[in-house]
């Protein structure tokens, strides 16, 4: 709602370098850019989804078609868009579209740059790489090994690097990305740092070199990005494409490959990250069927690859189909996924009332002081119940609610833990307290634990709400001066 309130307005649109300090604008500012076009919605703002799921099967499509011919490209760009993962991601607002897709355009400029020797592909390459910068700051560790290959290609073919071309592309990318990153560094690195690695423990991601750490995003492809016969089509992909076709193919091979490790070797796990990869999945899923010799073999087989993908999309979609049934094949004590109705992000509507209108109206209501709005913490992070969704619906709604975090852990300092805690909810008007699971975040429980012993005991009760899951929501009046300076609504 921020962007969208910048970009109505052209005189603060050099605030979007600085509106948002951890992650980057580019997916924030198109999602508010189509809602300042078609108006606020939070049922349809995961459509922004589909823009950039487009923007991610056209470079698949012109990789595929260079490396795989016409057919086998324009088959894995509608394989991407009907994968379980990207069934998916259908119904979240999440940027690893964004990412996957200015991943794979600076794949293609790369590729195009015939070894960074041509220069105009070099300048693509420099805006694309600003770009992709700006979806996410691992756009760089998706990119490093297919712009390794392009280096040693290049030389194998006795091709000169324009270095000068390269030195406009550190320029160009620079300009376009820098103006956000040069916004709070410090802070920018230091929650980098936590979610690499106390937020890694804090969800009990596995160990980097344990069994589990290594095998984390090859059972994610086959467990909830693509399934396993999917999975087992672009083993076989892979193969063929190194035996047949090894100089069409490599870039492709190395940029999953390097992809993999690099991922495997981050301490914090999310089957999300696998996303940026799958663009050449896909293209290996369906390239098998594109070496074959006669030309009705290759549609009669790229026809039947997507045929099962669209049993895949239909049952986790929608849950029809002969793939909706859940079907596990065990190896080893791992489990293989064959088909199912459920993937990864996949999450239909809850058809539960979780009382945010409800709350924000008791908030709104008992707030007396017209002068600004209150602000109102909640003390959960749950799928359904959280700042977030609070403080979307007060926007998309017209509630005058401050929505606020009440859980700032980069504010709290060694050794006055508590007290930094409650001088966080002393900020507040209003604070909203969870009986039962408050979900994966643990810092949550510890300040509730912190406001139940010294901050709540003084607050007046305003309501209770009964929560689906059998818990109990508490919407408490913090006994502050309501005329007292307060931070601006974040």
């Amino acid at each position: 709602m921020g962007y969208r309130d910048i970009l109505a307005d052209p005189m603060r649109w050099p605030d979007l370098c600085s509106f948002a300090i951890y992650y980057p604008p580019l997916f924030h500012t198109s999602l508010a850019a189509m809602m300042l076009v078609g108006g606020v919605s939070l049922q349809y703002a995961p459509l922004i989804n589909s823009f950039w799921l487009l923007m991610l099967m056209l470079p698949t499509w012109l990789l595929g078609r260079e490396a795989l011919g016409r057919a086998a490209g324009l088959s894995a760009a509608l394989l991407i868009a009907l994968i379980p993962a990207s069934a998916g991601m259908a119904r979240e607002v999440l940027m690893e579209l964004c990412l996957a897709a200015t991943v794979a355009w600076a794949v293609w400029a790369l590729a195009r740059s015939r070894g960074l020797s041509n220069r105009r592909w070099l300048l693509v390459l420099g805006a694309l790489a600003g770009l992709g910068m700006l979806a996410k700051w691992t756009f760089a560790m998706y990119l490093l090994g297919p712009l390794a290959w392009c280096l040693y290609w290049g030389h194998r073919r006795g091709l000169a690097v324009d270095w000068r071309g390269v030195a406009w592309t550190l320029v160009i990318g620079a300009a376009v990305c820098l103006p956000w990153y040069l916004h709070s560094p410090a802070t920018l690195i230091k929650n980098m740092l936590i979610n690499a690695g106390p937020v890694a423990l804090k969800e009990g991601d596995p160990a980097v070199f344990s069994p589990d750490g290594l095998l984390y995003y090859l059972l994610s492809l086959v467990n909830h990005q693509m399934f396993l016969p999917l999975a087992a089509l672009a083993v076989v992909g892979l193969v063929a494409g190194l035996v047949w076709r090894r100089e069409r193919t490599a870039l492709l091979a190395v940029w999953f490959i390097t992809g993999l490790v690099l991922i495997t070797l981050l301490r914090n796990k999310d089957s999300r990250y696998l996303y940026p990869l799958l663009a050449p999945v896909c293209l290996f899923a369906v390239g098998w069927a594109g070496m074959l010799g006669r030309r009705w073999m290759r549609l009669v087989f790229l026809a039947a690859v997507l045929a099962l993908a669209v049993l895949h999309f239909g049952a986790v979609s929608y849950g029809w189909g002969p793939l909706a049934q859940e079907r596990v094949w065990w190896v080893g004590g791992k489990p293989l996924r064959v088909s199912g109705p459920k993937a990864v992000y996949a999450r239909r509507p809850s058809p539960h009332d979780w009382q945010l209108p409800a709350i924000l109206a008791s908030a709104e209501g008992d707030w007396s002081r017209k002068s600004r709005p209150p602000r109102l913490g909640v003390m959960a992070a749950l799928t359904y119940f959280n700042k977030v969704a609070l403080e979307s619906w007060a926007a998309a709604h017209g509630n005058r609610v401050c929505v606020v975090s009440a859980v700032e852990p980069t504010h709290w300092r060694p050794g006055r833990v508590e007290r930094d805690m409650l001088r966080d909810l002393m900020d507040l008007d209003y604070l909203v307290t969870k009986s039962g699971g408050l979900g994966l975040d643990q810092d949550y429980g510890r300040v509730q634990k912190a406001a139940q012993r010294a901050l709540l005991p003084k607050a007046r009760l305003v309501k209770e709400f009964p929560m689906p899951d059998g818990s109990r929501a508490v919407l408490w009046r913090v006994a502050n001066d309501p005329a007292r300076p307060v931070p601006p609504c974040d």
